[in-house]
């Protein structure tokens, strides 16, 4: 199983982003990859490893340690 999530907090209120990212933090911990994308830096500083796009090319790629 794998999750693909295109904009996971898009459109929501800050505190319903937050349980959003909370629940992946919780399936992530449990073992459960998943894959999402987003516009918003604050919100891809949870994910473990960001890709950076520009015109359909990767930049860059970093690996970090999100917030638990």
């Amino acid at each position: 199983p794998l999750i693909l999530a295109a904009e996971p907090t898009g459109n929501l209120h800050s505190v319903t982003s937050l349980e959003i990212l909370r629940l992946l933090a919780e399936l992530r911990s449990g073992g459960m990859p998943f894959v999402f994308v987003t516009h918003e830096p604050d919100i891809a500083m949870f994910a473990a490893r960001k890709l950076t796009m520009r015109d359909g090319m990767i930049v860059r790629d970093e690996r970090q340690e999100p917030p638990s």
